[in-house]
Order: structure tokens, then sequence, then C-alpha cells
């Protein structure tokens, strides 16, 4: 939710209830950046990120790691947002 709540405070954008935007990562995170996103299904190959799951980011290796009910995930270095309306 941190995440959440810094994004809206520095975005471009003003968005003014953090209930409406929804981060997603890809489900592949080596193909699934490489391929155009469906016009009628913008969300398809792409999981949401939960409110309870924690991120850890390598430098080293430019790579951003999910933690989600005890297991840990490498999630690439893309993450999607959505605000909904």
């Amino acid at each position: 939710m941190f995440l959440i709540m810094r994004f809206t405070l520095t975005s471009e954008f003003l968005v003014l209830d953090a209930k409406k935007l929804s981060l997603l990562h890809y489900e592949d995170a080596i193909l699934g950046p490489r391929r155009l996103p469906l016009f009628d299904n913008p969300t398809a190959g792409k999981v949401q990120i939960e409110d309870t799951d924690v991120f850890s980011v390598d430098l080293d290796s430019k790579k951003v790691l999910l933690k989600r009910d005890s297991v840990v995930k490498d999630i690439g270095s893309q993450i999607i947002y959505i605000i909904k309306n």
C-alpha cells in the first residue's frame, strides 16, 4: 500500500483515490514485456499485486522479487499500473 500511496503523490497526474490504482506484473517475466497487450483484454498475461505482497529489489541483477504467502517469485524489472474509473 505504501508503494501505491507514494505513486499517487509523485505521479505526473493526480489520482485522488489510491483504491483506483491497480498494480500488476507479468506472468512470464522474460517474454511478458515483449508481447503486445490485447486491446479487449489488457490484463491478459498479468497478475495483480495484492496489498499484502512484499517487494524486494536486487540492484545488482536488476530484478524485482515479490513475496506472496512465503513464496518468492522473480517478477522481472517491469510493473504495470492501471487506473480504474
